[in-house]
């Protein structure tokens, strides 16, 4: 999931029962407000047309590729305008799949790319989420850190049931765990060991052969600096080989 906090740039979503637009950030501000408040009704319509939503959401992707926040604004509004021109008799209901459709893709939007992401950590975003489209998932954002933690100095988990940003977050952006400076460290140190030792390699590989004939061997995570989910990568790979770091060790 992508953490985007607000841009400059207006985003409108057309609201057919009132036949009007409303500000995607306004209202993301304002469902925000409402749901920290414990009230959760919620601030966007139901109805929203499905060809201008997709319409204006490309409008907004080509925004982000200009130079220049001047050039940006000068393109979305001579963009919005002709939009608007096009969709001028839009109006007419939509069929529940094209509802259902257009309920998903403003939804997707307001969480991928304007709404806070402290809000995902709220309890009560769940039921907004199933007022707008009820077969959506709400990506888990919790504190993770003890449950890595155990993961890793236990040895006992080959996939960690979490999604791979949250724990990237849990363990390198300072959720409030000290163990967990101690746990990266140790698993960067690990898994720098069985990456440049070459004279190891081979016989890593050997061990893995001999646990697992009939699987492909695995080699430790490399490019640990350059990928953003490198903490996620380098945990589950090290967690998949515990039992083969357990031998190779014990025959060094």
């Amino acid at each position: 999931m992508n953490k985007r906090k607000f841009t400059n740039n207006s985003f409108y979503f057309y609201d057919p029962i009132n036949k009007d637009f409303k500000h995607v950030e306004t209202e993301a501000n304002s469902l925000t407000q409402s749901i920290n408040t414990n009230q959760i009704t919620p601030t966007l319509p139901p109805l929203i047309d499905i060809a201008l939503l997709n319409q204006r959401l490309d409008i907004y992707k080509k925004i982000l590729k200009s130079p220049t926040k001047e050039k940006k604004l000068k393109r979305y509004k001579l963009a919005q305008e002709e939009q608007d021109i096009k969709n001028s008799e839009i109006d007419k209901p939509l069929s529940k799949d094209k509802q259902e459709q257009a309920n998903f893709r403003l939804l997707e939007f307001l969480i991928d790319d304007l709404q806070p992401f402290t809000l995902l950590k709220n309890k009560k975003f769940k039921a907004f989420c199933n007022f707008l489209y009820s077969n959506y998932r709400v990506p888990c954002i919790s504190d993770n850190d003890a449950k890595i933690i155990k993961a890793f100095q236990e040895l006992q988990i080959a996939n960690i049931s979490c999604s791979i940003y949250t724990i990237h977050l849990a363990v390198s952006d300072g959720l409030k765990i000290n163990l967990r400076q101690e746990l990266l460290k140790k698993a960067k140190a690990l898994n720098l060991f069985l990456v440049h030792h070459n004279k190891y390699q081979n016989h890593f590989l050997q061990i893995q052969k001999i646990l697992q004939p009939t699987k492909d061997t695995l080699a430790p995570i490399q490019d640990i600096d350059n990928r953003w989910n490198f903490t996620y990568k380098v945990l589950e790979r090290l967690l998949k080989l515990k039992q083969a770091i357990k031998l190779l060790y014990e025959a060094i």
